[in-house]
């Protein structure tokens, strides 16, 4: 799987993800939209070449840990999901050029955004 750039997984009713797709370390592209993802697994942080993060419409009430920590991340969309609150760290994501997160129940927005 080292040359898989790109996955979709949309629309398959998902719970949750393998553990074994942050193991992909070349991933660049992951469409996980439309699913019942209520977490993302805390691994994401090592997938360090993603550039772009699609989650929309899911049931995610958190993002994990090690999210701030994805250097290359550019376009990250979390639209339509259960997010109370967004780490403050978001804000330091440097690479970060679109960040959606429309249609959740924010308390209120990361001060640094």
């Amino acid at each position: 799987y080292l040359h898989v750039t790109s996955i979709s997984m949309c629309d398959n009713d998902m719970l949750s993800l393998p553990e074994q797709l942050c193991d992909m370390k070349g991933l660049q592209q992951l469409d996980i939209r439309r699913n019942r993802l209520q977490q993302l697994p805390e691994a994401l942080g090592a997938m360090l070449a993603l550039r772009v993060l699609h989650a929309d419409d899911n049931r995610l009430k958190t993002l994990p840990i090690s999210f701030p920590l994805l250097p290359m991340l550019r376009i990250c969309t979390l639209a339509n999901n259960s997010l109370s609150w967004i780490p403050n760290q978001v804000g330091n994501m440097n690479s970060v050029t679109e960040f959606v997160i429309s249609g959740n129940p924010l308390r209120s927005p990361p001060l640094d955004i």
